[in-house]
């Protein structure tokens, strides 16, 4: 995995991939995230060839540093920056004709890089070029901006540990050696799949602001039955998911030590968040950080759900991106079926894992409220 690491034309690890913090007062805000082997100096970014932004540095792991850019550009067309010797224009325009791109679920559960990269990324290709003929000024990414299911089979232990009894797992401890395996795993599955050229291309150019979910962790996670989430081996897989995902799609400290003000929970139980842009306020609820069989929000969420709709700006639209499907089919019945038929209890943790869902009716009402 490392060798793929290595395979890049500028003179840093990884990056830079833009984050979106909002815009006000006719400057867009922006976060540049980019990851430098641990011994190297990272480059000066220059926004519209002013001043001299050096980088925070948000965390140090395996060898290597991740560092955050804060800057601002001007609300016009023709907008860009530099780094080190690149040079990357952005549209932040935000003009009434506002152009948006929405991904989600990028990838696959089995083989995902295995496959060529022109046909994995084909969909991805097609937005490289209408961000070519219209560029896009930002780029909402719904959940599973990475599958991470093959985290199972990172490290011997975490392998056995998925295929053991169930009262086996409950008396398992997550060792610190699981931990380094688990973690590097993550880290290195974002960096592998935001550096594919296609993805690095748009990342570079277009803001994203993300919202994870459940395979950005592994699959269902939050509906398992038996206790699973609060098995030490599944929480300590789940807390390194929380900071590679803090880290790699909100570009933030992974303890929580600094916030932007988009995201309203400074105690980071939950991490959804809210950006306003002009005309339109993209708001994302967090549903996976207090996520359980009964409820896809916890009091936090829902708390600060709350908050985010008040006082938005009285010509904004909202743009709310939930990263469970809002809108289905309901499938109660079939939940109940799977409940008797032998062996279909596999398959519960995904009819679960929906607004809809027999055990969220409740919730979904009062989401729609």
């Amino acid at each position: 995995m490392d060798e793929a690491l290595d395979d890049t034309s500028v003179p840093w690890l990884a990056g830079p991939f833009l984050f979106g913090r909002g815009c006000y007062a006719g400057s867009a805000k922006i976060a540049a995230l980019l990851v430098t082997y641990h011994d190297d100096t990272p480059p000066v970014l220059s926004p519209m060839g002013e001043g001299r932004i050096m980088p925070v540095k948000l965390a140090e792991k395996f060898d290597r540093s991740y560092w955050r850019y804060d800057f601002t550009l001007p609300q016009q067309a023709g907008a860009w920056y530099d780094l080190g010797e690149e040079h990357f224009p952005v549209s932040t325009d935000f003009g009434d004709n506002l152009d948006l791109a929405f991904v989600s679920c990028n990838g696959q559960e089995q083989g995902d890089l295995d496959r060529p990269i022109a046909q994995r990324n084909a969909l991805w290709a097609d937005l490289c070029h209408g961000h070519d003929v219209k560029p896009f000024s930002l780029l909402l990414h719904g959940g599973d901006q990475i599958y991470a299911d093959m985290v199972w089979q990172c490290h011997p232990d975490i392998t056995a540990w998925h295929k053991a009894s169930n009262s086996a797992k409950k008396s398992a401890i997550f060792t610190d050696e699981m931990a380094d395996a688990v973690l590097k795993f993550y880290l290195d599955h974002y960096i592998i799949v935001y550096s594919l050229p296609q993805i690095a291309y748009l990342m570079a150019r277009v803001p994203s602001v993300m919202m994870w979910d459940d395979h950005d962790i592994f699959d269902g996670w939050g509906s398992h039955a038996g206790g699973f989430q609060e098995m030490a081996v599944a929480r300590g897989m789940y807390d390194a998911a929380r900071y590679a995902f803090m880290l790699m799609q909100l570009c933030i400290p992974p303890d929580g030590s600094t916030l932007p003000e988009g995201i309203y929970d400074k105690t980071a139980r939950s991490l959804g968040w809210r950006y306003d842009y002009p005309g339109i306020t993209i708001i994302a609820p967090d549903l996976r950080s207090e996520r359980r069989r009964d409820a896809l929000m916890g009091d936090v969420g829902w708390h600060m759900l709350e908050k985010m709709v008040r006082n938005v700006p009285q010509s904004n639209r909202i743009l709310l991106m939930s990263s469970v499907p809002a809108i289905g089919p309901r499938l109660s019945v079939v939940e109940a079926i799977l409940q008797v038929m032998p062996r279909a209890q596999k398959y519960e943790d995904d009819l679960r894992d929906q607004w809809q869902s027999r055990a969220h009716r409740r919730e979904w009402c009062r989401f729609w409220n």
